[in-house]
């Protein structure tokens, strides 16, 4: 069974601990018409769902998947998209196969949106660049964590 567009909407708020309240301000979309998106009373229109995925940090054009605006052969071409590894990510992980510590580390970072760009400048990099950058990102991580 899938999610409804609402009950995504729903689950990516709580997942961001945000408020109804608080993704009305970050959105500019009245909490009571995305309450009623989220129940499923409403649906959003492809402007309101741009509005959510800013404030959600989301990807538009998923949710207007999620939402049935966008035909199924667009659906399948990004699915295959998505389903590609990346260059980059193919050689960190190729690097990192034999230090599972730090492989494990990797795998939680490289799902942060900020990160993105840095694993990407990767690909030109030598092994121990790699490792060595993921080393710092890691000290700087449990420094914060302190």
């Amino acid at each position: 069974m899938s999610l409804t567009i609402g009950e995504y909407l729903k689950k990516l708020r709580k997942k961001q601990n945000m408020t109804l309240e608080s993704l009305q301000e970050k959105s500019g979309v009245s909490n009571s018409h995305i309450s009623r998106i989220e129940r499923g009373l409403r649906e959003p229109s492809p402007d309101t769902l741009k509005k959510l995925s800013t404030a959600l940090g989301a990807d538009y054009a998923d949710l207007m998947e999620i939402a049935g605006y966008l035909p199924m052969d667009c659906i399948t071409r990004r699915l295959e998209r998505v389903n590609r590894i990346d260059p980059a990510t193919a050689k960190i992980k190729s690097v990192l196969s034999e230090e599972p510590e730090l492989a494990i580390f990797w795998d939680q970072l490289s799902k942060r949106p900020d990160l993105q760009l840095l694993f990407k400048q990767t690909k030109n990099m030598s092994q121990k660049g790699v490792k060595q950058i993921i080393r710092i990102i890691q000290a700087i991580e449990e420094e914060e964590g302190k």
